[in-house]
């Protein structure tokens, strides 16, 4: 064996690309119908994009209901390939095949145990929802590739390097122009890179890097859409939709003080309709302060549900009238699991100031959908980071929770918690599935 392939990167790197070859074949073998969904959105805007009629619905009018990343990456494949949904699927598997190669990266940073850093990117790769996300026309992809990225820059700029804090800005702003929760990563990084006071100058670099890169969306948003809009034009919908006499766990329609009426109708314009939610929801939540801290741990356990999407793609009529896919995707939406569990033995024991960013990211994307509404894909963006974690409890073995301590049983706590989601989680779905 070539010193190379003994090297972590070289058998990183096996694991990625066999990780891509296997993508490629099952992309070549789940050819989809049709988009279905947010699919079919993210479809047209960059079909609009690569057709030169701008970032525009199909009517030709301006938008900003979504943010710009994901499209602009579906009309360069579109701009190189044409408008074909498998070169789109197959560059997604290449993103997933590189975060593969970053996910080594980060781990070797933040455990210094490159045997770990192995584990993780293994784990990552092993998790079904990694390989069937790839082949969905959804951001989700992307937005784990930027993700892990910054992450790891927030390391090295936490260890004063100037150019990796402007480059986890860079990524911070990439990540907030693909989803709009990428907004939040930002203050996050910055003060985990921070603290514990060490760093002073690299925040600075990396918020205003960050704020460069959300710059020209600005003032496209100002120019075209009259506002300098900083995300996307979805916050007030979201809200109302998170927040009102019949929402749940997850979204559940815009009907507000138990009646049928929606406080939408007869609005118009994409801006106007934002506005109109927000005020709505707002009106609601004045004259019932508790109601979002009531269904916080609602939304807690619908983010943290498994990985029921990828059967939802297959019920509307993504990848055709293929029977035989029904079990294999039921079975990988078991993956999380697994993944979970061996990432809460590996943070039980890992130190805590090394591991800080992982959590501070973790924190930051579960916090806007305690506000708003949260979906199990949600999750998606950190498993990698708990394949980190999950990567230390494979390496060391066998690894026992200090039980007795409070730590220990905090640890232990969020195992049976997550126990109770994932129990509750099957039995719900159970029904829905036997009608599949």
């Amino acid at each position: 064996m070539s010193a190379a392939l003994r090297s972590g990167w070289g058998r990183a790197a096996l694991i990625a690309a066999a990780f891509a070859a296997a993508g490629i074949a099952l992309a070549v073998l789940l050819q989809p119908v049709h988009p279905v969904g947010d699919m079919a959105h993210y479809r047209s805007l960059g079909l609009s994009l690569a057709c030169g009629r701008g970032y525009a619905q199909e009517n030709g009018w301006p938008t900003a209901q979504r943010v710009p990343g994901y499209p602009l990456l579906q009309a360069g494949v579109y701009a190189a390939f044409g408008p074909s949904l498998q070169a789109v699927r197959l560059m997604q598997v290449l993103i997933a095949a590189a975060t593969l190669l970053l996910i080594y990266g980060l781990a070797v940073a933040v455990l210094g145990d490159r045997r770990a850093a192995l584990w993780a990117a293994g784990a990552a790769a092993l998790y079904p929802a990694t390989m069937f996300y790839a082949q969905t026309l959804l951001s989700e992809t992307l937005f784990a590739f930027l993700l892990v990225a910054a992450v790891w820059c927030a390391v090295s700029a936490r260890r004063g390097n100037p150019l990796a804090a402007a480059g986890a800005g860079a990524l911070v702003g990439a990540a907030a122009l693909t989803r709009p929760v990428g907004l939040i990563l930002g203050p996050a990084l910055a003060l985990v890179v921070w603290w514990p006071r060490t760093q002073r100058r690299q925040p600075t670099l990396l918020l205003a890097a960050a704020a460069l890169t959300l710059s020209p969306w600005v003032v496209r948003n100002a120019t075209a859409m009259g506002r300098p809009i900083l995300s996307d034009l979805t916050g007030g919908k979201n809200l109302l939709i998170g927040c009102n006499t019949y929402a749940g766990a997850r979204q559940q329609g815009r009907r507000l003080f138990g009646t049928s009426a929606d406080p939408l109708a007869g609005v118009t314009g994409e801006i106007a309709l934002d506005d109109a939610a927000r005020r709505a929801a707002l009106a609601y939540l004045r004259g019932r302060p508790g109601r979002i801290a009531a269904l916080a741990p609602l939304k807690l356990a619908a983010f943290w549900g498994l990985d029921r999407e990828l059967l939802y793609e297959y019920r509307e009529g993504y990848f055709g009238p293929r029977p035989w896919l029904c079990w294999p995707l039921a079975l990988a939406g078991l993956g999380l699991a697994p993944l979970a569990g061996l990432a809460l033995l590996g943070a039980a024991s890992a130190d805590l100031r090394a591991a800080a960013p992982l959590w501070a990211v973790v924190l930051a994307l579960w916090l806007p959908h305690a506000l708003l509404f949260a979906e199990p894909r949600f999750h998606f963006p950190l498993t990698p980071l708990l394949a980190v974690f999950a990567g230390r409890a494979l390496a060391r073995g066998r690894v026992r929770l200090p039980v007795r301590q409070r730590p220990g049983l905090a640890w232990a706590a969020a195992a049976c918690a997550l126990a109770a989601i994932w129990t509750a989680d099957i039995a719900a779905s159970f029904s829905k599935f036997t009608e599949i």
